[in-house]
């Protein structure tokens, strides 16, 4: 009778002797061999590495399986490094900024009106100069 992953998992937890355990383990391991499923590779490297937490993992059913294998991704979690100890030193004052001088802007503003005109009038394109002639008013005064 062919067995399965977990009825082997099962029988590799449940088992009392190391003599049991080594039978157990060398069957996966011909099967692992043999079988395209990557369950029993996962399961034979289990067992000759002793992990009983994850072959108790194959072997839970049901809602014990969840609880099985959190317990193993949580047993192989690498742990968090702890804060250091050390202070940290004060932030650098900030070197002062300028200080903006409002005769400054409008002289600027003074020499945008000079070169440009009004610079928050919008200027007519020169496809609108070119249309002109298309406008009602261009054409009823004539």
């Amino acid at each position: 009778m062919n067995k399965s992953a977990r009825e082997y998992a099962t029988a590799y937890v449940n088992a009392k002797t190391a003599t049991t355990r080594k039978k157990l383990t060398t069957e996966v391991l011909a099967r692992a061999d043999v079988s395209k499923r990557k369950r029993w590779a996962n399961l034979a490297k289990a067992m000759a590495d002793g992990d009983l937490a994850r072959v108790a993992a194959y072997a839970a059913e049901g809602e014990a399986k969840r609880e099985e294998w959190a317990a193993v991704r949580a047993a192989n979690a690498p742990a968090k490094p702890k804060a250091s100890a050390k202070r940290k030193s004060a932030p650098k004052p900030k070197a002062d900024a300028p200080k903006a001088d409002p005769n400054a802007l409008v002289a600027q503003l003074a020499g945008l009106r000079a070169r440009w005109g009004q610079p928050w009038v919008r200027q007519p394109s020169a496809w609108a100069q070119t249309c002109a002639w298309l406008k009602p008013s261009a054409w009823q005064a004539r």
